[in-house]
C-alpha cells in the first residue's frame, strides 16, 4: 500500500488533478467525508461529464482497463469505460450516495460554489465547468 501509495502521488504531483479532487474537497471539509471515499464517490459522475472532452483518451481507456470496445465508435467505448469504473465501485463497496453522509438537496449550491473556488484544479479539467454542471453532478450522487 505505501508503494502504491508513493506511485499515486508521484503521478498526480507531474500531472495534477482535476474536477474529481475539486468536488471531494467540498464535501470531505462539510461533511467530513475522507478525501480517498470523496474521490471515489465523485470519479464516475465527474469522469462520464469530463469524456466530451477527449472522447478518444475516454475510449483508449476502456482498452487499457480490458474492456471489450473493439468495433465501437469513440463515443460508445468511452461509456464502456465510464460503465467499468461504475461497476469497480460497486464491486469495491465504495458508498454510491453522499446522502449516506448526511448531505441533503439544501446543501448542493454552497457545495457546488465551494467547487468552482478550487481553479488550481480546475484548469487542468479536460472540460470547462459551470456552476450548473457543478450542482448537477453533485446531484447525480446524492
Amino acid at each position: 500500500m505505501l508503494q502504491g501509495s508513493m506511485l499515486a502521488g508521484m503521478a498526480f504531483a507531474n500531472a495534477g488533478v482535476t474536477a474529481v479532487h475539486a468536488f471531494a474537497y467540498p464535501i470531505g471539509a462539510e461533511f467530513h467525508i475522507p478525501h480517498g471515499v470523496a474521490n471515489s464517490l465523485m470519479l464516475v459522475p465527474v469522469m462520464e461529464f469530463n469524456m466530451m472532452g477527449n472522447l478518444s483518451k475516454f475510449a483508449h481507456m476502456a482498452e487499457v482497463f480490458g474492456e471489450r470496445s473493439r468495433g465501437l465508435n469513440d463515443r460508445q467505448a468511452a461509456m464502456v469505460f465510464i460503465e467499468a469504473l461504475q461497476t469497480l465501485a460497486t464491486d469495491l463497496k465504495i458508498p454510491g450516495h453522499l446522502s449516506q453522509f448526511g448531505v441533503k438537496e439544501e446543501d448542493i449550491p454552497a457545495l457546488a460554489r465551494s467547487v468552482m473556488k478550487v481553479t488550481r484544479l480546475l484548469v487542468n479539467n479536460p472540460r470547462e465547468l459551470k456552476l450548473e454542471d457543478a450542482e448537477e453532478i453533485y446531484r447525480r450522487v446524492l
